[in-house]
């Protein structure tokens, strides 16, 4: 750089660029150029013989060490971390669930056909209409129903849309 400097304010001229097209390069500056090129070049693939040839391809006899294998029990103790965050009981996995304390789920759960099911289910849409139907109530004695009235009455609605549909199925 330094050099550069030193050329520009004594006023000597820089040497020619030479371009594929100009007539003022030399044979040995394309040269030159040539081995730059071939030093620089990109690796190619390598055959699989000069590979086995320089013993890339040696191994070295690596032999892992063996695993412990997954058992039963440690899948149990995982279940029993992820639930509890600690370790539980030995077989804290196969304890039974606990049943539903509501004897609405206890009935679901305990019905035979499909129109007791939809019959109890059709009480509990009758049950949270009566709920929504209240609340709305509620809201007209504090003097804030213009507020929330449509989306009650639009949840009532449905709530008795889905107690038709589902008592008309029975009918069938």
């Amino acid at each position: 750089m330094e050099y550069e400097r030193n050329k520009a304010r004594s006023g000597k001229s820089y040497a020619p660029i030479c371009r594929s097209y100009s007539s003022q390069c030399s044979p040995d500056y394309f040269r030159q150029r040539l081995q730059r090129y071939r030093q620089m070049r990109i690796p190619r693939l390598r055959k699989l013989a000069s590979i086995l040839q320089r013993g890339d391809y040696d191994r070295g006899g690596y032999v892992p060490t063996p695993t412990k294998t997954i058992t039963n029990e440690d899948k149990d103790l995982l279940i029993s971390r992820m639930v509890y965050g600690k370790d539980g009981p030995p077989n804290a996995a196969k304890m039974p669930l606990l049943k539903p304390r509501d004897p609405r789920h206890q009935a679901i759960m305990e019905a035979n056909t499909t129109e007791e099911l939809d019959l109890i289910l059709v009480d509990d849409l009758l049950e949270e209409i009566q709920e929504r139907q209240d609340f709305l109530s509620e809201l007209r004695q504090y003097g804030v129903d213009h507020q929330y009235s449509s989306m009650i009455q639009t949840e009532i609605t449905q709530k008795i849309k889905e107690a038709e549909n589902l008592l008309h199925k029975n009918r069938m």
